[in-house]
């Protein structure tokens, strides 16, 4: 399933008990229901048919990046997000601009403030000449 991502399979080694912050997961929509209602204390998003992210609530994208603003005394407003899949939702909104790529799924798309082409297709440099950044 991970080869369908397009994306290389990192090497994971094997677990000695250190600190977990997310687990990706490959399951079925039965599986990710089960685990929605045992996992009451974590969130769960998706990034691709069958494939998942399990973290601790207040963990996230969102939050990640409201705890570097924060750091650097930036208001979100000032911030632009990119993103193409259900995982990316919050930080959108949560970004002055939320930009979904072309290649994204609908409900990236409906949380975004403006869509871009598709990532193949130059969506990022596309979307940052819209808005007059280079």
């Amino acid at each position: 399933h991970w080869n369908e991502t397009n994306s290389a399979l990192p090497d994971i080694g094997q677990y000695k008990g250190e600190r977990i912050y997310q687990i990706t997961a490959f399951v079925t929509d039965r599986e990710r229901e089960v685990l929605e209602k045992t996992l009451d204390y974590c969130t769960i998003t998706s990034w691709a048919p069958g494939a998942i992210d399990i973290f601790a609530k207040g963990g996230g994208k969102m939050n990640a990046i409201k705890h570097v603003l924060d750091q650097y005394n930036i208001k979100p407003e000032e911030c632009m997000a990119f993103g193409d899949a259900e995982n990316d939702v919050n930080m959108l909104k949560y970004c002055g601009i939320g930009v979904a790529l072309g290649n994204g799924n609908d409900a990236c798309k409906a949380a975004a403030d403006y869509i871009t082409t598709d990532i193949e297709d130059d969506g990022i440099l596309n979307a940052l000449k819209h808005f007059n950044i280079i």
